[in-house]
């Protein structure tokens, strides 16, 4: 059975740790994850947003210290992932497939297979 987890209503500001570990979908609505900064020896390499799947409309999931998303796969609506710092490069979804992004913005994307490579779905992307 595949673990599941729903998040609706729900804002995380100015917190020391990643915020959602979900280790199957994630369903997440009018989800706010914000300013977080993880603590440890490797900030930027922690994701805010953390799953196999995620399936989100409208988050907000910026300006935390590592990744705003990391997942396989990647679906959103109506959502703004942007001024999160991935790598320390700035990274703001990390996946193994291509985001799927509806009326959504992001900032820099990179593929999970091989970090050198975006996805070209972010504003940032080359």
């Amino acid at each position: 059975m595949a673990l599941r987890l729903s998040v609706d209503n729900v804002n995380f500001r100015d917190n020391a740790t990643s915020i959602i570990e979900g280790g199957g979908k994630v369903f997440a609505t009018n989800l706010t994850v914000t300013n977080n900064g993880f603590t440890g020896p490797l900030p930027q390499t922690v994701e805010a947003v953390a799953a196999i799947r995620l399936r989100g409309t409208n988050l907000n999931v910026t300006n935390n210290s590592g990744f705003g998303i990391g997942a396989w796969s990647v679906r959103l609506f109506e959502s703004v992932v942007t001024g999160n710092n991935g790598f320390g490069a700035g990274v703001d979804i990390l996946s193994r497939a291509r985001p799927q992004l509806n009326d959504a913005t992001c900032g820099l994307s990179r593929r999970n297979n091989d970090t050198s490579l975006s996805w070209g779905v972010c504003t940032g992307d080359p």
